[in-house]
């Protein structure tokens, strides 16, 4: 548990930082703390590209309602 105190500011940690974007405890950065924090911060979401990933194969395959259909239009 993380106690916060009103005046005593403290930067996220990676794995916060990682876990707010969605990451799984278990997944592993590599190299310096900077540039993990600028892996996690130029990374797509992994859930945002889940569903990403999922809208699109519903394109594909056909499976989006009239109303999705006409959002893609505009």
């Amino acid at each position: 548990m993380i106690n916060l105190h009103p005046n005593n500011h403290r930067r996220l940690s990676v794995r916060e930082t990682a876990r707010i974007q969605s990451f799984d405890n278990d997944f592993e950065f590599v190299g310096s703390m900077t540039s993990c924090y600028l892996q996690i911060g130029n990374a797509v979401p992994p859930l945002l590209a889940k569903a990403l990933g999922s809208f699109l194969k519903d394109i594909e395959e056909g499976k989006l309602k009239k109303e999705s259909q006409l959002l893609l239009s505009i």
